[in-house]
């Protein structure tokens, strides 16, 4: 399976179950006193993007199947990411890969995220910039493969995703698939 070169490679260290983080899911609550801030600080006044829109999003981009649709929330409200989980099995980290290669096709991987992501997180300005917010107003969504290190920085108490843990494309999708390949062969013999 080709990976970008920003991405996990195959020989890495994987989040398992997979996830792909989505970014740039925080937007400004539409009210007439937010839209006054602009460049002040608006704490409280963002809110992030439905379960059913990213969910309407990943059909419309790319369709795959995953288990969950997870915003991200601190004490502020939205951090502006939301988690898409897969099942842990060979078939969920194809689809995890294929959705993270959907969004590097697009231009809008984790190398591209990292460019154009929000210098001051707190203000109007800083999440409303050309490459977050298209023409029409819509949020722009970036992508990519959840790495150990990404998880361990979102959620280290593993308090949003419970159950994750770090390994290997090889111990966790390939060799089970070579050994359910090679039961299925003596089978058919």
């Amino acid at each position: 399976m080709k990976t970008s070169k920003d991405d996990v490679s195959e020989n890495s260290c994987i989040v398992w179950p997979p996830v792909v983080i989505i970014e740039n899911t925080r937007q400004l609550k539409k009210s007439p006193k937010c839209s006054a801030l602009k460049n002040k600080e608006v704490g409280s006044n963002f809110s992030g993007l439905k379960c059913k829109e990213i969910r309407a999003f990943l059909k419309r981009v790319c369709s795959v199947e995953y288990s969950s649709v997870i915003p991200l929330y601190d004490i502020r409200g939205p951090k502006g990411k939301t988690l898409v989980t897969f099942p842990g099995n060979d078939l969920g980290y194809a689809n995890a890969r294929t959705l993270s290669d959907c969004f590097q096709r697009m231009g809008r991987g984790r190398e591209q995220w990292m460019k154009v992501m929000p210098k001051d997180f707190s203000t109007f300005e800083g999440w409303n910039t050309k490459n977050l917010v298209a023409k029409y107003g819509s949020r722009i969504l970036y992508g990519y493969i959840a790495r150990p290190k990404d998880m361990e920085q979102l959620d280290p108490h593993k308090k949003t995703l419970k159950n994750w843990s770090a390994g290997n494309p090889e111990e966790k999708v390939h060799r089970p698939v070579r050994q359910r390949n090679q039961v299925i062969l003596h089978l058919l013999h």
